[in-house]
């Protein structure tokens, strides 16, 4: 056999690069859009939350004519409230809370399961350290 010139070798390393790309990207893809079964669960679920909120929204409970005030909120905190379990209206109770902050505790509970630990709250927009150990007396999980 004859050794390859200098451009046969030039095309031979530009394919070979060409694959490794391809393959590079093929697995980004594959992980990044993750299983087909996790996508149409998280869908579900977020239909579920929307259903949830409709609810929330059409009864009106008495716990959010409250809203404005978040102080005349933490009143309202005679338990424990758990996190995991928590619904919209027992979130808003807690200081600093409001339904915005208490959607988008049961939206990360729903797209990352149950808390762990306390101090995943960072990981919500709005709540940082000083809310954290506002609340932290009044929750469990």
């Amino acid at each position: 056999m004859t050794a390859f010139t200098p451009q046969e070798k030039l095309l031979i390393k530009f394919l070979a690069g060409v694959i490794v790309i391809g393959v590079v990207v093929g697995l980004i893809r594959h992980y990044k859009s993750g299983d087909v079964n996790a996508i149409s669960a998280t869908k579900e679920s977020n239909a579920e939350f929307i259903a949830q909120v409709s609810k929330i929204e059409d009864n009106q409970p008495p716990v959010m004519s409250n809203l404005g005030n978040n102080s005349a909120n933490s009143e309202n905190v005679t338990s424990l409230i758990n996190l995991n379990t928590a619904t919209i209206e027992e979130l808003i109770t807690l200081p600093k809370i409001g339904p915005v902050t208490a959607e988008r505790i049961i939206r990360f509970r729903a797209d990352f399961g149950n808390f762990k630990n306390i101090d995943e709250l960072k990981n919500i927009k709005g709540i940082g350290q000083k809310t954290i150990d506002n609340i932290k007396p009044l929750i469990t999980l």
